[in-house]
């Protein structure tokens, strides 16, 4: 069965991490229908912006093991955005400047778009609006 590939925003993985957090059942429960063949995509700037809300938020200590946890996953893949990467990143962020785009968000859609990943692992806002930049948010609202 091919792997399908799903991009990773900051939201998702705090609610993985923090079972207090308003999408955290959400969150394990889209985890685990996804299943195996699901191989989670982590932008290298994703994964320092999870860090830093969750070092700020949970400790230093969670941050480091959260590290460790998706470092040594199956399922998840590190991806360091490269020169095209960080140009259409902020392509984008001109181009959606009428939008609440974070840098951030950007890039998720960018490397999304270069390595043809059309679903993205998210709770906030700006992923519903990026289903017509062609990036389906999910799991999908109700």
């Amino acid at each position: 069965m091919p792997v399908r590939s799903i991009i990773v925003d900051t939201s998702a993985l705090y609610a993985l991490v923090d079972a207090d957090d308003a999408h955290h059942r959400e969150a394990v429960s889209y985890l685990k229908r996804a299943g195996r063949d699901a191989s989670l995509v982590l932008a290298d700037t994703t994964l320092m912006e999870a860090l830093t809300r969750i070092g700020r938020r949970l400790g230093r200590r969670t941050a480091a093991r959260t590290l460790r946890s998706i470092l040594q996953s199956q399922r998840f893949r590190v991806i360091r955005l490269t020169d095209q990467d960080y140009e259409e990143t902020w392509r984008i962020f001109e181009q959606y400047a009428d939008k609440d785009w974070s840098p951030f968000d950007c890039a998720c859609l960018a490397v999304a778009r270069s390595r043809k990943i059309q679903e993205a692992f998210a709770f906030d806002a700006p992923f519903e609006q990026m289903a017509s930049a062609g990036l389906l948010r999910v799991p999908s609202r109700a």
